[in-house]
């Protein structure tokens, strides 16, 4: 029946990240509050230094509640300094589940973390589950990016019971507020390694998929709010830009046969840019420190055989060895080396 807690210690962690949601954060933090569980949870709350209201509504809320979530206000925010405060609090979590409500959302069923776990624990196979939600248009939010939403919200492949893990390479369709996460499949070595990297519930969904699949539950357990914050609301440019860094990040530090979906991803990726425009030699995308030389080697025989095929494939693969990205590659084949060694590695930056 999978991870059970025998002496009485909580079974999931729920995190909820507050960032200028003074309209929203009791309503999200008062959701979490209600859930209806036959054992324990921890509740903590992350404000990361916002400039509204937020804060001083938090603590209004632990007056109110004692001893029923930790709160985290900071002074300044982390966000902006490298750091990706969801996967920081990952890193400390010892509880079997994890789930999210981040301070803009909030949970409408009392009985979702139950019915989450319910499902893990009778589906082995299971390292990600969520579940329908419904989606509300704020003041200042995007009918276009809603009604663009809830098309993929209701696509039929989406709400498979079981998905292939892998799936998820492919693009984020599981909305944070909806996802439960088994614990025990983050490996520490890759959470630790994320910092700043973006989307962080998609590069943390993708770790936890390198082993198991993702179920769904087909009933709207959560509300996800549009607003002009959202990340989606976001220019598209700016998104596309962290989506690429994070299957970069991913292509490295992720384990088959995620590691080998993402790579196939850039590659069919880099080969239709190829096709539109001519190689530059350089890609502001690519982070520093990405992937091993031996998996790349295996990658650059595949565009070999292609190359003989096609003349322009083989000139563009010729470019993109000579790219800044390939020397950022090598970069991290010798960091991750040192870092085997018992050497240590500082955070790294676009």
């Amino acid at each position: 029946m999978g991870e059970l807690p025998s002496d009485g210690s909580p079974m999931v962690t729920v995190i909820v990240l507050t960032y200028d949601h003074a309209q929203f954060v009791a309503q999200a933090v008062g959701s979490v509050l209600a859930q209806d569980t036959p054992w324990p949870i921890r509740v903590i709350v992350h404000d990361d230094a916002s400039s509204d209201e937020t804060p001083e509504i938090l603590r209004r809320l632990a007056i109110d509640h004692p001893g029923r979530f930790e709160l985290r206000l900071r002074d300044t925010n982390v966000l902006s300094t490298g750091v990706n405060p969801s996967v920081e609090i990952l890193r400390d979590v010892t509880t079997p589940y994890v789930a999210w409500c981040e301070g803009d959302d909030w949970w409408t069923d009392p009985h979702k973390l139950r019915r989450q776990v319910e499902f893990m624990q009778d589906n082995d196979w299971c390292s990600v589950v969520h579940h329908d939600v419904e989606t509300v248009v704020e003041d200042g939010g995007s009918d276009d990016y809603a009604s663009h939403l809830r098309k993929l919200l209701a696509q039929p492949w989406r709400r498979e019971q079981r998905l292939p893990g892998v799936r998820i390479a492919h693009g984020n369709f599981i909305m944070t507020c909806s996802a439960m996460v088994r614990r025990s499949r983050l490996r520490e070595r890759a959470l630790a390694a994320v910092f700043d990297v973006q989307p962080g519930d998609f590069v943390t969904f993708a770790l936890a998929l390198e082993d198991g699949d993702i179920g769904f539950i087909p009933e709207s357990m959560a509300a996800y709010r549009i607003h002009g914050g959202n990340f989606w609301a976001r220019p598209r440019d700016d998104r596309t830009g962290e989506e690429q860094r994070a299957l970069w990040f991913l292509a490295a530090y992720a384990v088959d046969p995620m590691r080998s979906e993402v790579r196939k991803i850039l590659t069919g990726r880099a080969t239709a840019r190829a096709d539109r425009e001519p190689a530059t030699g350089s890609d502001s995308t690519i982070p520093q420190g990405v992937a091993e030389h031996d998996d790349l080697a295996v990658a650059c025989g595949e565009a070999t055989e292609l190359a003989d095929e096609n003349a322009l494939l083989r000139e563009e693969r010729d470019a993109l060895v000579g790219s800044r990205g390939w020397r950022l590659l090598e970069r991290a084949r010798r960091v991750r080396a040192a870092l085997d060694s018992g050497g240590r590695r500082g955070a790294h930056r676009d």
